[in-house]
């Protein structure tokens, strides 16, 4: 697993690798996005109002069925479901990727970085009166914070050593998981 201080790198829903010691304003949304937002799509999403909650737990699990199911507590306190689950043993024999994730409650109108910022608070409070209120950066069309204190997650999450919890405006840019993204009435 990832030593203490490290973040892991997601691209396109795999961890590649660890950002020693980068406090999170530093690291880029695009490192752990899950696929290259253009300036079109990026055009698009700030035109909705909806944001859709993206977490990504780095798990220590034998198997996918086993990264799975240790989420479930999370799955139940968050309301979320799972859209993937990645085997990232490259770097860690035995890491797996496991990604949730739902609609806000927040909307993004006037403001759209505070709304960003407040959905991923929000969040992080949702999860239990003893999870801080964390730093959160901020680059619309996303914002995001990575809770990296194996105490308190492995008690929602046995075995995670990291949480990435990001929120984008508009369609979850993972492409499932959200009932718009689902739904017929979206144009494929």
């Amino acid at each position: 697993m990832l030593r203490h201080g490290e973040l892991p790198v997601v691209l396109i829903g795999h961890i590649t690798g660890a950002v020693r010691n980068a406090p999170v304003a530093e690291v880029s949304p695009r490192c752990w996005s899950r696929r290259a937002a253009s300036s079109d799509t990026i055009s698009a999403a700030m035109e909705q109002d909806d944001l859709v909650l993206l977490i990504t737990v780095v798990v220590e699990a034998a198997n996918e069925h086993q990264a799975r199911a240790a989420c479930d507590a999370l799955l139940s306190r968050a309301g979320a479901q799972i859209v993937d689950a990645r085997d990232c043993s490259d770097e860690e024999p035995g890491c797996w990727a496991v990604v949730i994730t739902r609609p806000s409650t927040e909307k993004a109108t006037h403001n759209v970085a505070a709304a960003l910022a407040r959905a991923v608070r929000t969040f992080v409070r949702g999860l239990g009166e003893d999870f801080p209120t964390p730093r959160v950066a901020c680059e619309p069309p996303t914002a995001w914070t990575v809770l990296d204190e194996p105490e308190l997650i492995n008690g929602l999450v046995p075995g995670a050593e990291r949480v990435l919890v990001e929120v984008w405006v508009g369609d979850d840019p993972f492409g499932a998981g959200t009932l718009r993204d689902i739904s017929p009435a979206k144009p494929s």
